[in-house]
């Protein structure tokens, strides 16, 4: 099967098990952006509840822009604030110290735009979890697809299937968490 999603920031857990589900995952190339959605942020949980990562954007009109076009900004060191959030986040969950050394050299990276940081940041994932999905960019926008192309780009992703997460005899189950939630806790 073949899936259509787009770009995101360390994706929900629901994403991820949609690229896992597939043989083939299109990510849009030739959407616009769109402000306060997983392009340019991602949740994950601390002891006193979720956090939000957000990417910050250079200064400038970046809604209806092309999500292409969209460049990041450095000037607020955000890639070490991230992850040191992060770290503090997820250092007692049993696979800490499995992925955290692995992810640690894509925060020193920096790429001008947010496409291609999310793009490095997919890629990446699914070489260290050993994640056999081929990613190919969208050629044009199509508006629907149809067929053997399941079309995901709108979708919420707020809802997941539960698993045993590090906070949960405390905060209860959450939801709509980044992919690393999982990663850190269980494994993919």
């Amino acid at each position: 099967m073949t899936v259509v999603l787009t770009t995101a920031y360390l994706p929900p857990v629901g994403y991820w098990q949609a690229m896992l589900q597939a043989s083939h995952v299109l990510v849009e190339a030739h959407e616009n952006y769109q402000k306060r959605s997983i392009r340019n942020r991602c949740v994950v949980v601390g002891a006193n509840g979720p956090v939000v990562l957000s990417i910050p954007l250079q200064k400038g009109k970046n809604q209806q822009m092309p999500i292409r076009d969209v460049r990041i900004a450095y000037e607020e060191h955000w890639q070490n604030q991230h992850f040191k959030i992060l770290q503090t986040c997820y250092r007692r969950a049993p696979l800490y110290d499995h992925i955290f050394d692995k992810l640690a050299p894509l925060f020193e990276k920096k790429p001008p735009f947010l496409f291609d940081w999310n793009i490095l940041i997919l890629e990446s994932l699914c070489a260290l979890s050993a994640t056999r999905c081929t990613i190919e960019l969208t050629s044009d926008w199509q508006p629907a697809y149809s067929g053997k192309i399941k079309d995901f780009r709108r979708v919420d992703w707020q809802e997941n299937d539960p698993y045993p997460q590090l906070y949960e005899d405390r905060l209860g189950f959450t939801n709509g968490l980044s992919v690393i939630d999982k990663w850190a806790c269980i494994g993919f």
